[in-house]
């Protein structure tokens, strides 16, 4: 996941394109309510006053979303519940006007006040909801004192017109109140997915954090006992042995292969203390927008390359990288070495997994590669798949994996359990399932947000 979206985790913050949205759909309610009671029922409405008074609300409207795309909304923590509120009380006055010129309070679509309420009590602090609420009963009981009659065209069919006015009204209430409930729900539902996702990053980011903070402990014990190895096989080969050259080059050998142990050990500890995923995060300012240039990579490319360097260092197993079926490019939103950590994890565990098996399973005329690779698409990511034949997972470590270091007789998953925290970390994660012959682990990428 894909940072988190202004439009999931803040939806106050989105007030002002709902006020215009709704504003739309209630000036053609009202330009259709006009229209019906003028020519169907033959009501006698002031039409030239009307229309001019719509025209005039609808170009305030289309001005407001103009800016409101040019300039954006502004910043979170900043949200426009001012111009949400002087919005919501300009609707209010303008309907106003419309029911005083139909009715006033006896016009059955007086209840039109409640929708634009409903986003008071949404959007706003509680203090501009109320004032708004009190600006609609001041309207409303005006409009019981100060309209003007409904002239109809057969006048004993009022209460029947009024009725099924009435009826009409509340359908339409419905409706604009059911949506409205509806998207808002969406949003909500969007919200919270993007809260787990960031709440799952964030137990990744301390999983790793624990990790690197046991390998460098691991690192320093270990350093203490290689120092001593060092200094003894320092102090044999200056004092010299029976078997002089024999020892004199076992010894090297061995002085050898503890600088190197201590050389990794080094490196492991310097890598860690600076980020246990393997790269510094900024706080904040300039270093904070520049962390946030993810890297991007095509994943298929990268991975035709990765395959035949694989096949010459491990030319033993047989590979086969299956055609990509996507007409797009699989551009993923990480950098190349989290790829090759990827590709490496689920290579390895599927060679282990096929250890031991007899070579004319292996070798079978006319069978798929042992190891399949693919890339598909998803909603949301790209996919790297493996597929062995080993002969699956254990059906009871099956959900662990990935989640928790587990026991097992080949392993302990624990480059799944690190690859999946490095997975969730950026936006993805590990699908792993038993399929026929053997086991399918899935990697799943982010893609690059156009």
């Amino acid at each position: 996941m894909q940072g988190l979206n202004t439009l999931f985790l803040d939806v106050q913050h989105q007030g002002l394109r709902w006020v215009l949205r709704l504003r739309w759909a209630l000036m053609a309610m009202v330009l259709a309510l006009a229209l019906l009671a003028h020519v169907l029922l033959g009501v006698v409405l002031p039409v030239w006053p009307m229309a001019l008074l719509l025209i005039a609300w609808a170009g305030f409207n289309a001005l407001s979303q103009y800016v409101l795309a040019v300039r954006g909304l502004p910043k979170p923590g900043r949200g426009p519940s001012a111009a949400v509120a002087g919005h919501l009380a300009l609707d209010i006055l303008v309907l106003t006007v419309f029911l005083y010129g139909s009715g006033g309070a006896t016009n059955p679509f007086v209840s039109f006040y409640l929708p634009l309420l409903g986003l008071a009590a949404v959007f706003l602090p509680w203090v501009q909801g109320v004032l708004l609420g009190v600006l609609s009963v001041a309207c409303y009981t005006g409009l019981m004192l100060w309209y003007q009659p409904l002239q109809l065209a057969q006048p004993h069919d009022a209460v029947h017109h009024h009725v099924q006015g009435m009826w009409l009204n509340f359908v339409l209430s419905a409706m604009v109140l059911m949506g409205l409930v509806a998207r808002l729900r969406l949003a909500l539902r969007q919200r919270d997915e993007a809260l787990m996702w960031a709440h799952l990053r964030l137990a990744a980011d301390e999983r790793l954090a624990a990790l690197g903070n046991g390998f460098a402990s691991t690192a320093h014990q270990l350093s203490t006992p290689l120092s001593v190895l060092t200094m003894m096989i320092a102090d044999w080969q200056e004092q010299g042995l029976p078997n002089a050259a024999q020892t004199h080059q076992e010894l090297g050998t061995m002085a050898a292969q503890v600088r190197q142990m201590q050389a990794v050990l080094q490196a492991l500890r310097a890598r860690v203390q600076q980020d246990p995923a393997g790269r510094e995060r900024k706080a904040n300012g300039a270093d904070a927008r520049q962390a946030a240039i993810t890297p991007s990579t095509n994943l298929y490319a990268w991975l035709e390359a990765a395959c035949a360097d694989w096949r010459n260092t491990c030319p033993a197993q047989s590979l086969r990288l299956l055609p990509l079926v996507s007409a797009q490019s699989p551009w993923v939103a990480l950098p190349q070495h989290v790829l090759a950590i990827a590709l490496k994890v689920l290579l390895d565990n599927a060679l282990q997994a096929h250890q031991g098996l007899p070579s004319r399973q292996l070798d079978a005329p006319g069978a798929l590669a042992p190891i399949v690779l693919y890339v598909r698409n998803a909603d949301h990511h790209w996919v790297l798949g493996v597929q062995d034949q080993g002969g699956g997972v254990d059906p009871a470590l099956l959900p662990r994996l990935g989640l928790e270091v587990v026991e097992s007789r080949s392993s302990q998953g624990m480059g799944l359990y690190l690859l999946n925290a490095l997975l969730m970390r950026s936006g993805g994660f590990l699908k792993i399932e038993n399929v026929s012959g053997g086991a399918q682990v899935e990697a799943h990428f982010p893609k690059v947000v156009p």
